[in-house]
């Protein structure tokens, strides 16, 4: 999720196979447990690439493609123990 050009190479393979997008259901998201102060830049990165970057990216993308009554759905969860 946190590879635009992953994204886009999938989201190019899709459109290309199934004439377009129709659904998008877009769920993924990543947890760095540490207290807040203790987040190294690396894990905070990695975090806000995945949860925020990968789900921007994954909702755009096949927008060029989408079918003109295509929907998103998008989902995202957090737990803490």
């Amino acid at each position: 999720m946190a590879r635009p050009s992953q994204l886009r190479a999938a989201m190019a393979r899709i459109a290309e196979r199934h004439d377009g997008v129709d659904t998008l259901f877009v769920n993924a998201g990543v947890v760095d447990e540490p207290p807040l102060l203790d987040v190294s830049e690396d894990a905070f990165d990695h975090v806000i690439g995945v949860n925020f970057k990968g789900f921007c990216t994954t909702t755009n993308l096949p927008a060029p493609s989408a079918a003109p009554s295509g929907r998103a759905v998008t989902a995202t969860a957090a737990s803490e123990r």
